[in-house]
């Protein structure tokens, strides 16, 4: 145990130490912690061979499988709260997926479900975990803790019995519509569950919750009666100058107990996908994607407002109400770039994630990598304003979809390779296991050093 000023006292794991031998074997060191006044070190108790490499505490608090033996399974979103506990989602397709008694929907009739399971902070246990779906297919694609520790999963169903209820919108009107789900915090009930589409296509794709506990989604949508509100930036869809009717990204706002509030198409005149989406501190919406529209922008105010590439990624901010564009800026280069995911700082610097196809894509001086090559990962960061790319860097060659920053600034950036030249630390966690492995990657606020960088397969 640690005394803390403020913290009390903190739990702390028995450090590791290994160096790793000239056959590829580790040897494990005795290491305890040493304390000297406000001072902890580490002291190594066992000889030390000074022609090799010595790695201190890289620490895996917990890694575990979730899965059924006879069938594939799929994981799209996780998330943790300031309890450590772990809720995440995707689909599974047999019965046989672990559930926990007592919760939701323990039993399947169809092809293709949503799981939604929730763990401990130490990962070893579930506190539930709970299918949802009905006859046909559907999954899960974002999931969040409310303020209370209820859950929220959304994602896409194409069946008719979805369990539903109090809901804002209780009949799909066409195969694929996009849901919204909250489960309570012990799993055993929905507090609210609903459809959330048209006469078209509907797919959510990420799910977050603002400091008033409404629960806002976002995604996209080919409906052209998309459930939206009066007064908001966009109320319908725009054709091209074709005629056509593209993709429309959306963000749609429920209050805790899943009225809606306020519901907009974003885009232009071609396809949309908003893939991520985030409130500040005032409840202000963020929302990043990708867009093929040279109109998205109109007479909005950003960084960058013409699109330089077949498709761009973007990040746009608007207020609570979505009847305004704070700013709206494309990120990318002169052919294909993604954007998959973004955070903010306690600053309201928006940080974004992805792939580009585009050896021109906008890279500023001083970044830890300030050429791109074709298929690789960037970071980018977007200052409060939206006008200024403060930082932007390439990573390596690899789809990068989540990120996350911590209290110091630290940038968590993570997703999947196909080549062990993806870069590493020294003290990587592991190296490159097979055909595909997933990595994670750590860099300081500035996207200036790699601090930790590993692969994580089998």
């Amino acid at each position: 145990m640690i005394g803390t000023k403020y913290l009390g006292e903190l739990p702390i794991s028995k450090p590791i130490s290994y160096q790793i031998t000239a056959s590829g074997e580790r040897k494990y060191l005795q290491t305890i912690y040493v304390q000297n006044g406000n001072t902890f070190s580490y002291k190594v108790l066992d000889p030390i061979d000074p022609s090799l490499e010595l790695i201190i505490d890289p620490q895996l608090k917990y890694s575990t499988f979730l899965f059924c033996l006879t069938c594939d399974d799929y994981s799209f979103d996780i998330d943790a709260n300031q309890n450590g506990k772990a809720v995440a989602t995707g689909f599974c397709r047999s019965s046989g997926f672990p559930t926990t008694s007592g919760s939701y929907q323990i039993s399947i009739i169809g092809a293709i479900y949503v799981f939604t399971s929730v763990l401990n902070d130490l990962g070893s246990n579930l506190i539930f975990s709970t299918f949802l779906g009905g006859s046909s297919i559907e999954s899960g694609s974002s999931v969040t803790f409310d303020l209370n520790e209820n859950v929220v999963v959304t994602g896409y169903t194409n069946s008719n019995n979805y369990p539903i209820i109090i809901a804002a919108q209780s009949t799909k009107l066409f195969g694929t519509e996009a849901f919204v789900s909250k489960i309570s915090s012990l799993g055993n009930s929905l507090i609210f569950s609903t459809f959330l589409g048209g006469d078209g296509i509907d797919v959510a794709n990420s799910v977050c919750i603002d400091k008033q506990d409404n629960v806002l989604v976002c995604g996209f949508t080919k409906s052209l009666n998309f459930p939206v509100t009066t007064g908001v930036i966009k109320a319908v869809v725009q054709p091209n100058s074709n005629g056509l009717y593209y993709e429309d990204g959306f963000i749609t706002k429920y209050n805790s107990i899943g009225n809606l509030l306020y519901s907009t198409y974003i885009g232009g005149t071609k396809g949309e996908q908003a893939n991520s989406i985030v409130t500040d501190l005032l409840n202000n919406i963020y929302v990043g994607g990708t867009s093929e529209s040279i109109d998205f922008a109109r007479n909005s105010s950003g960084y960058d407002t013409t699109i330089n590439g077949y498709w761009d990624g973007f990040v746009m901010k608007l207020n609570q109400q979505l009847n305004s564009v704070i700013y709206f800026s494309y990120i990318g280069g002169s052919i294909n770039d993604q954007l998959e995911n973004i955070a903010i700082d306690k600053y309201n610097n928006v940080y974004a994630v992805g792939v580009s196809n585009s050896t021109n894509f906008p890279l500023t001086l001083n970044v830890y990598k300030d050429t791109l090559e074709s298929g690789d990962g960037y970071i980018v960061c977007l200052d409060s304003s939206g006008k200024i790319l403060k930082h932007s860097t390439a990573i390596g060659n690899a789809r990068l979809y989540g990120i996350g920053l911590n209290d110091c600034g630290s940038v968590f950036v993570s997703g999947y390779v196909y080549s062990r030249n993806y870069p590493i630390t020294s003290d990587a966690f592991s190296n490159f296991k097979g055909f595909m492995d997933n990595v994670i990657t750590v860099l300081d606020s500035a996207l200036s050093q790699l601090l930790y960088s590993t692969f994580v397969g089998k």
